[in-house]
This record gives C-alpha cells, structure tokens and sequence, in this order.
C-alpha cells in the first residue's frame, strides 16, 4: 500500500470516528431537550395554582342516603354505597399513587378543605404532607387561635378516590393543589378477595373523626373545577 493510499485510509477512519462521535453528541443533546421539555410541562401541568385570599368553598360537604342503591361490581372488586356525597372544597394537597398494594382500588388521596379552611389565608399557614395513605398537618398557634382545632379537623379530609371511569380518572390526574373543586359519587366501603381472603376498606362517615377509619373513601362519578 503506498503512501497516499495509507493516508487516503487514515482520513476515512478518523472521519468515521469524527462522525459517530457527533452523533453520540446529538443524541446527548436530544436527550437533554426531551428530558427538559418533560419536565417543564410536568410542571406547568402539576404546580399549584394561585389561590386568591378570601375566595373560600364555604359550604359544609352534603352526605344522605343512599340505602336504595344496591352494591355493583367493578372489575375485582365489590363497592357498597354507604351515602351519596357532594362536596366542593379546596385541594389541599394530592398524589396519584403508582406502586400500592390498594392502587387499583384507590389510585388518588386528596386532602381537602372548607369553610375557613378553603381560604389560602388559613390554609397556607398549615405544613401538609401525605405519608403512607396519612394526611398529616401541623398549624401555627396563630390559627389555632383564630379557628380552634375542633373547627380545623372538622373543615380539613384525607379522601381516597376510586374513579368512576376512564374520563373521572384524567381529570383527576389534572388536578392541582390549590384547585377548588366539586366532587359527587358515593361514600362507600370496598370488598375485594385476597388470595382467598375477605378484605374490606370502609368510609368514614363523619366530619368530627380523625385518626384511623375516618379518611373518606369516595366512588368518584362527576369531578369539575369551580376555580
């Protein structure tokens, strides 16, 4: 091989590697964009709306009954209306759960607010967080004596979703905290079997409970934003 030929292959290889390497760059750099991108629209989709002092959801939740309507079956599981449920209140905080032993049944916590807990007056001065299906708050002395922890447990719920519906389920996945809301369906308990096990999840009923057994679990059939 002569010379010239032995430079004609040099050249030929270190383009090839000149090539494949800007084309490692360019996928780099298309990773970066998608990985942006994504990103930026989570969070223009998932950030907390601005809330307005003073705009309030002020009604109290309405429940009655619901004894004439009989249990149905959805997919694996049994529900039991326990009593029809209307409520419109602020979200507090929520989260769509993706690896839980219970997220085929209930995929979405909400925690809500009402009364005096829907103004973000109120609210904004509460430390909420979600743990293990636990809807914990802690408040500044200041509004505890401004509302009273009777007034604040009673205006603020943990609620499990069980969507009715594909179409429930998307607008629940565009929920943002700070959101006023309108939920009707049902307050209901849950049969299902567990590898040849009864297992059950109930409702909670009223607004003064807290603790275990008084987070409501909600069939969702209509969801709107107010505002």
């Amino acid at each position: 091989m002569s010379d010239d030929e032995k430079y004609l292959e040099y050249e030929q290889e270190r383009r090839q590697e000149a090539l494949a390497q800007r084309q490692k760059t360019d996928w780099l750099y298309v990773g970066i964009l998608v990985f942006a991108t994504v990103t930026c629209v989570w969070w223009i989709t998932h950030s907390p709306v601005h809330a307005d002092a003073g705009q309030t959801a002020p009604n109290d939740p309405i429940q009655t009954d619901a004894t004439d309507i009989k249990p149905w079956w959805n997919t694996n599981f049994m529900v039991v209306p326990l009593s029809r449920y209307d409520i419109t209140a602020r979200v507090l905080i929520h989260h769509e759960y993706h690896f839980d032993n219970t997220v085929g049944i209930r995929p979405f916590d909400f925690g809500l607010g009402w009364g005096a807990m829907s103004d973000p007056a109120n609210y904004q001065k509460v430390r909420f967080s979600q743990d293990s299906r636990w809807l914990c708050w802690e408040y500044d002395s200041d509004l505890l004596q401004k509302l009273g922890s009777v007034y604040i447990q009673s205006h603020i719920s943990n609620n499990h979703l069980i969507p009715a519906n594909a179409e429930i389920r998307a607008k629940l996945v565009a929920v943002r905290d700070n959101e006023t809301i309108r939920i009707k369906g049902y307050l209901v308990e849950v049969r299902w079997n567990d590898h040849g096990e009864l297992q059950t999840m109930r409702s909670g009923l009223s607004n003064m409970a807290t603790g275990d057994g008084a987070c409501r679990l909600i069939w969702v059939e209509d969801m709107q934003e107010v505002f």
